[in-house]
């Protein structure tokens, strides 16, 4: 009986210490956490792989429950190729899951993107046709190390191109997820949105 309440005492002071570590690590490790550094590091990554012109105004936020996050508001992507302001997205709140291992190692690797009231413009531009065949072997060989888990996307907005000079159709409410846990392997997605009015829904794997 004694052993059995040392046990039970010892299991009860292991489970305090651990709550008190994790109490302690939510609420001072956004401190020790540089929000503008771990920015630049997912921009950097994401630059390097795709190719596309990031930015972020808004604010940056990092949480660690119950999960890394890095939050950024006021985002816009644009194609590398363009000068100027012009952006084929806008996102409203744009959310990466981090890896902490990753991170602690000096590397960002993303679980998960969350995209918050995006505006996407297409048609999306395709850098690989304006590169040598040196450059978009070597944005392919970048490509193939960046790994996203999952992609979501909640009340997006996707404007089709123009035709004969009239604006083009939109699709709305576009609710979205998408896993791609490796450059090499299928692409799936789930997604339901309206179109002119109408629901639709479609999914599938790539």
């Amino acid at each position: 009986f004694r052993k059995a309440k040392r046990i039970i005492r010892t299991l009860l002071f292991s489970a305090l210490a651990i709550a008190l570590l994790a109490v302690g690590l939510v609420f001072v490790a956004p401190h020790f956490i540089s929000a503008e550094d771990l920015k630049d590091k997912a921009l950097a990554q994401v630059e390097r792989a795709t190719g596309y012109r990031c930015r972020i105004d808004g604010p940056v936020n990092v949480s660690v429950f119950p999960s890394l996050d890095l939050v950024a508001r006021d985002v816009g992507i644009a194609r590398p190729d363009q000068e100027g302001t012009a952006e084929f997205a806008k996102v409203g709140t744009l959310r990466f899951g981090l890896v902490l291992r990753s991170l602690l190692a000096g590397n960002v690797q993303f679980t998960e993107i969350t995209l918050r009231d995006p505006i996407l413009k297409l048609p999306l531009p395709e850098t690989a046709e304006s590169r040598s065949g040196e450059a978009s072997n070597e944005g392919a060989a970048k490509r193939q190390r960046l790994s996203i888990n999952k992609l979501i996307i909640h009340n997006g907005t996707v404007i089709l191109p123009q035709r004969d000079g009239e604006p083009g159709d939109q699709i709305t409410t576009l609710n979205a997820e998408a896993e791609l846990p490796s450059a090499n392997g299928p692409l799936t997605f789930n997604a339901v949105a309206k179109y002119d009015g109408d629901a639709i829904s479609m999914k599938g794997k790539i």
